[in-house]
């Protein structure tokens, strides 16, 4: 398949495009298409997870689309500046912890299709931050990406 790369600031602008048929196909997270998917003026065609959305469980994986291997998940993370306090990490980490626990988060995630677990410690994290940024360094190197 042959695609062409719109260089869009953000979702907003893309969500917008793609309601409006500027263009047919996008990749995004599903917390921003979820409500589009629902109403059913989008069709999701796959997810990028390594196993179906629980709250969207008609919708395939890439790989059972027929893109083996293909497994991308999105993450947000709460970063501090360098130097931070490993108190105040500790501290933070744990009132994050918190608030993804409470019924009301868990309840509003997902019904979006997003998964609100916090299982990593900061450390962990910051071990994810790093090899996620090196596999796309990879990726990036391997197909000859270039800022235009």
């Amino acid at each position: 398949m042959q695609l062409v790369h719109v260089p869009y600031k953000g979702t907003g602008q893309s969500m917008q495009d793609l309601l409006g048929g500027q263009h047919v196909v996008a990749f995004d997270t599903m917390p921003a298409s979820a409500p589009h998917v629902r109403s059913g003026r989008l069709r999701a065609l796959a997810t990028s997870t390594a196993a179906r959305l629980p709250a969207f469980p008609d919708i395939p994986t890439a790989a059972e689309a027929g893109l083996p291997g293909y497994q991308l998940t999105t993450w947000y993370g709460v970063f501090g500046p360098p130097g931070l306090p490993p108190g105040i990490t500790k501290r933070l980490h744990a009132d994050l912890v918190k608030a993804m626990e409470t019924a009301d988060v868990k309840e509003k995630l997902a019904g979006v299709g997003a998964d609100g677990t916090i299982s990593q410690s900061p450390e962990e994290f910051a071990a994810l931050v790093r090899s996620d940024t090196a596999r796309y360094a990879k990726i990036v190197k391997d197909i000859g990406l270039k800022i235009d």
